[in-house]
């Protein structure tokens, strides 16, 4: 698994690979984040199923880009990456758009399960036609849980087993 970029959902998002993980998963995590925080996620979780690298780098970096689609793993996490407060979506589609040139220009077989993550539902269709398979509106999503949840207190439990690791 590739992560591209940072954002502060990243101890959530390991763990939940983690609790899904069949067996021992090696997770790559590129971003610009200082080590002291990355450092810190890693410390203070066990993520037993996971065999983590951290790489500090530019997602928008052609050239490191290419040297990770040369890599052939099978999913790439492109996050709304909050490590420069710039804007997360902006890099996002960057990082998708320069993906899906590498990718094309070295026509492979096989183009790994890509999902991207916008914090804007109105840049979905700046994806339209990229190499990105799943596109996750995480505002969106939160919000009709939560509004869901604040109308129905019973289906808290019911969302919680449904959307974490170990539930259905």
């Amino acid at each position: 698994v590739l992560i591209l970029g940072w954002n502060s959902l990243m101890n959530e998002i390991l763990s939940e690979l983690n609790g899904h993980a069949m067996g021992r998963t090696r997770v790559t995590v590129i971003s610009n984040t200082p080590s002291d925080q990355t450092d810190r996620i890693l410390t203070d979780a066990n993520f037993s199923q996971l065999d983590i690298e951290m790489r500090r780098g530019d997602t928008v970096s052609r050239s490191l880009l290419a040297e990770l689609v040369d890599a052939d793993y099978d999913c790439i996490f492109a996050l709304a990456d909050e490590s420069d407060g710039g804007d997360p979506d902006a890099k996002s589609i960057m990082t998708l758009l320069l993906l899906g040139d590498i990718s094309a220009q070295r026509k492979r077989p096989r183009v790994p399960r890509v999902v991207v993550e916008l914090q804007d539902g109105r840049n979905r269709e700046l994806l339209e036609g990229s190499i990105a398979t799943e596109v996750v509106v995480s505002p969106d999503l939160v919000s009709v849980v939560m509004a869901q949840i604040s109308l129905q207190p019973v289906l808290g439990p019911v969302y919680r087993e449904l959307l974490s690791a170990g539930g259905i």
